[in-house]
């Protein structure tokens, strides 16, 4: 695709350490066949754990240099934000769903506009309501 960025994995960090959330996010990118260029990661998990980690396995990392292409992936959540729907549910499974549901939403709409079609986030919330409408209909008329 070029050098557009999306979202590849979501995963919640449970009582493992940084570096191993790190080495299992990136074995999970290897088995999925991305090369990983370079890697930005929060200030958080410039650790020397993770430094020596990822200097072992031959990966780059930028750290001022490179911070400023932050930016865009602050961007991205800010725009997938637009297509998470609005919850009160205090069901994790729930909140994590509809979360899956707009990092996918939002990677289409990427992919989209790559393509060189102009897409608005309203326009893929179209679509998705056409077809579900669509979809209803189908399963109301052929019960």
């Amino acid at each position: 695709m070029g050098d557009e960025k999306l979202t590849v994995a979501v995963t919640p960090v449970n009582n493992e350490s940084k570096v191993e959330h790190v080495r299992r996010l990136l074995s999970k990118l290897f088995e999925l066949g991305i090369k990983v260029k370079i890697l930005l990661l929060g200030s958080g998990y410039y650790t020397v754990d993770i430094i020596n980690y990822l200097n072992a396995k031959g990966i780059n990392k930028a750290i001022r240099r490179m911070f400023r292409k932050r930016f865009a992936i602050e961007t991205s959540y800010r725009m997938i934000n637009q297509f998470l729907p609005k919850t009160t549910s205090k069901l994790y499974s729930l909140r994590k769903l509809y979360f899956y549901l707009a990092v996918l939403l939002y990677n289409i709409w990427v992919f989209m506009n790559y393509k060189r079609e102009k897409v608005t986030v309203q326009y893929v919330k179209f679509l998705l309501m056409v077809e579900a409408l669509i979809s209803n209909m189908y399963v109301t008329i052929f019960r």
